[in-house]
């Protein structure tokens, strides 16, 4: 694994950062529920997209590799938590405007996404591909937005993490738009963060797709007290 991580820091110091704080992240599974576990635990690979778009050498199989490592990290580190002995875990990598993964817990709901129309794939490399001819920066060709991602961080952090009425208001925007604002800037790890620090519990800003979208997934399930 550390070959991997050489390489990349041979080639983006930024991105090797990047890489090892998502192989580290905090992985929470203090409820019942699977979807605030995939909520807590989700990562964009938003950084690998953003560079992708200026780096030839980020291809399929640098992604897929990419995907892995930190797969295996985080494969690792699950063993040393409850779920472990008890029922094991289900792993994804997910389709987003960036790969996309998480990991829940097994519970008695299985796959815990309601949202659009989930597409299973095989492979991760399935997942990988459907990057290999997408720019990170089409994401933001479109109209200016009237806030600024900072004002809207500094707005929630000042109303102690809350993303309702009161602080949509307080930006003169409804709640509604205020969510959809938060996911185009792709900034709702942040804004769970702050709410981390205010006892909040974290939102899923995922399950704020159209229902009739078709996204796709790589499913993988640890089984309890796996090798």
């Amino acid at each position: 694994m550390s070959d991997f991580l050489d390489y990349t820091r041979s080639k983006s110091r930024e991105l090797a950062r990047a890489l090892e704080q998502v192989c580290a992240s905090p992985l929470q599974f203090d409820t019942e529920f699977p979807l605030v576990h995939s909520s807590a635990n989700h990562v964009h690979l938003w950084i690998l997209e953003h560079q992708a778009d200026h780096a030839s050498w980020i291809d399929t199989a640098y992604r897929t590799q990419f995907i892995k490592h930190i797969l295996e990290h985080w494969r690792i580190r699950l063993k040393g938590m409850a779920p472990y002995r008890e029922r094991g875990y289900r792993v994804y990598v997910y389709e987003d405007t960036s790969p996309t993964l998480s990991v829940v817990a097994e519970t008695d709901i299985g796959f815990p996404y309601r949202y659009g129309n989930p597409v299973p794939v095989e492979r991760i490399e399935d997942i990988a591909t459907l990057y290999a001819t997408r720019s990170w920066g089409e994401h933001f060709q479109f109209e200016p937005w009237e806030l600024s991602p900072d004002r809207i961080l500094q707005v929630v952090e000042a109303n102690h993490g809350s993303i309702s009425k009161p602080t949509a208001n307080r930006l003169g925007l409804s709640a509604g738009k205020l969510r959809l604002l938060i996911i185009q800037m792709d900034r709702g790890d942040e804004v769970n963060q702050l709410r981390k620090r205010f006892k909040r519990r974290p939102v899923d800003f995922v399950d704020y797709q159209p229902q009739d979208e078709i996204w796709h997934f790589f499913e993988r399930i640890l089984s309890a007290n796996y090798d």
